[in-house]
């Protein structure tokens, strides 16, 4: 993300991906059995947020653009903490590493399987 893509008017991304995988993240961090640590981090993403936007457009002057870098900010630090939290193997639900079978079983046709 670019402050000066923003200030050109140019099309920028706003951080959208952090704020989908924050909500991913959440919500599968709930289905692991760990709703007050899910809550955790949705309530820290809107804290830092509001710290850095603040930061960012009153004493740094940045306007939108700082508004936009904070809220970005603010949604990357659960994303990288949920992805920390689903890289443990012990964990009920975990990153695996893709397994593809191509075998397929009976005819082929799904009523007659």
């Amino acid at each position: 993300m670019s402050i000066t893509t923003f200030r050109e008017g140019h099309k920028a991304d706003p951080g959208y991906r952090e704020v989908f995988m924050q909500v991913l993240f959440q919500n599968l961090i709930v289905t692991a059995g760990k709703p007050g640590f899910g809550m955790v981090l949705s309530i820290s993403a809107g804290a830092i947020n509001v710290l850095l936007d603040y930061i960012f457009v009153v004493p740094m002057d940045m306007g939108i653009a700082g508004s936009a870098l904070g809220a970005g900010i603010g949604y990357m630090i659960p994303t990288v903490i949920g992805v920390g939290f689903f890289a443990q193997p012990k964990r009920t639900l975990h990153f695996q590493k893709p397994f593809v079978d191509f075998h397929v079983q009976g005819t082929g046709y799904g009523t007659f399987t």
